[in-house]
């Protein structure tokens, strides 16, 4: 039988001019009848459903009247695809970017590729402009990136994908771009490719050279974070081309606004301090999970490279003062024996007091020195001690070092 009173409505689009969710009429519709209309809408991100509904009726010779209705729903799926890629260089103890790089020394860029946004992609490929050649890092060997879980070749939503490359540091400031590409097809066979990139740089620097703790001691100005005295040592041979507490050194900053250079936070009192913090390998200025460190101010360090014989009796004056310079030479950008000084710096923790209560000592010489003394015959300096400083001190000397423990 025809239908009377025939409406239409969706629940999300307008149709024909009606707000979503207001019916327009169609009138009649005949036994078999067809009516179609067709409309438009926005395209949104993600998953999306509306339903349209109908309904009409109809009324017999006997005045008895009945309507039906019907609903039936859409669907689809925005696709939004989106690509990130993150660049640093690597030369070995640093990952970041505006590093100070030894000249000639070898380096790595790191890409980390993820998706950004709600489809997988695929064709996914890293390119560098300056001519290296980043590949993905499959160490499986099974021809498959590390961050491809499933093995399907697409980038998919929870992964992330790393690249490397590897170079050899040149002279003077280097920038490289790295760009990621992607691209998605849908069900139409619309693709879309996307794209994204990334900066990393470098300054390579022609390493003066390690010192010993005497030219640390008569220098002051190449470590004391006050750039207004750096004429008397800039452009010498030998020595940094700036305080090494400074810019390009060192990108410290005032962080709390009392006028002076802030270089690394104290572990023991939680504040920032101009100092060293010996063992913060990454130059970030805090103590990361995994490393081991001693904080000294200025004054504190200077002390301990000034110690004069009769100090050194305590034989943590002795390495300590090894220790502090093979770390100046090692903000100074010279190779370094990381190693050896990683152990030096766990032998002055185990001989000096703990004053923060969470890790081992704190390398203070000073707080309660008569009990922690070291002497030159004592089992802490012969099984130990002595070979640490023995080895820092020629490197101190001779700018050499040997195989370094893992």
């Amino acid at each position: 039988v025809a239908l009377s009173n025939v409406t239409l409505d969706d629940s999300k689009f307008d149709l024909n001019g009606a707000a979503a969710g207001t019916a327009i009429t169609i009138g009649s519709l005949a036994a078999g009848g067809t009516y179609e209309t067709t409309f438009t809408g926005t395209w949104q991100a993600g998953q999306h459903t509306n339903t349209a509904t109908t309904s009409g009726s109809y009324s017999d010779d006997g005045g008895n009247s009945t309507t039906k209705t019907d609903s039936d729903d859409a669907n689809y799926f925005g696709a939004n695809p989106g690509i990130n890629i993150d660049k640093v260089t690597d030369n070995g103890s640093v990952q970041g970017d505006s590093l100070l790089i030894q000249q000639g020394s070898a380096i790595k860029w790191i890409y980390t590729v993820t998706n950004t946004g709600n489809v997988g992609l695929s064709n996914v490929m890293v390119t560098d402009n300056q001519g290296v050649t980043p590949v993905g890092v499959d160490a499986n060997t099974d021809g498959f990136i590390d961050g491809d879980s499933n093995e399907n070749n697409v980038l998919d939503l929870t992964e992330t994908w790393i690249y490397e490359a590897t170079g050899t540091a040149t002279s003077g400031s280097y920038t490289n771009t790295g760009t990621a590409k992607g691209s998605f097809t849908d069900s139409g066979n619309h693709t879309q490719q996307v794209t994204d990139t990334d900066d990393s740089s470098y300054t390579g620097v022609v390493s003066p050279g390690a010192r010993t703790p005497g030219f640390w001691k008569n220098w002051a100005e190449v470590w004391d974070g006050n750039a207004s005295n750096d004429s008397k040592f800039v452009g010498r041979d030998g020595f940094p081309m700036s305080d090494i507490l400074l810019a390009p050194y060192s990108s410290f900053k005032d962080t709390d606004n009392d006028g002076k250079v802030d270089t690394a936070l104290d572990p023991v009192t939680g504040t920032q301090e101009l100092g060293i913090l010996v063992g913060d390998w990454n130059k970030n200025g805090v103590t990361d999970n995994g490393e081991k460190t001693l904080f000294y101010s200025l004054t504190e360090a200077m002390t301990i490279i000034s110690a004069d014989q009769k100090v050194q009796q305590d034989k943590r004056y002795t390495l300590d003062r090894s220790l502090i310079a093979s770390w100046l030479n090692y903000l100074a950008v010279n190779p370094a024996p990381q190693g050896d000084m990683n152990q030096a710096i766990q032998w002055m923790q185990q001989y000096t007091p703990n004053e923060n209560g969470i890790t081992g000592g704190d390398g203070n010489l000073v707080k309660d020195a008569s009990n922690w003394a070291v002497s030159a015959n004592s089992a802490a300096w012969s099984n130990s001690g002595e070979l640490l400083n023995a080895k820092l001190d020629y490197y101190n000397n001779t700018g050499s070092f040997g195989v370094q423990p893992v």
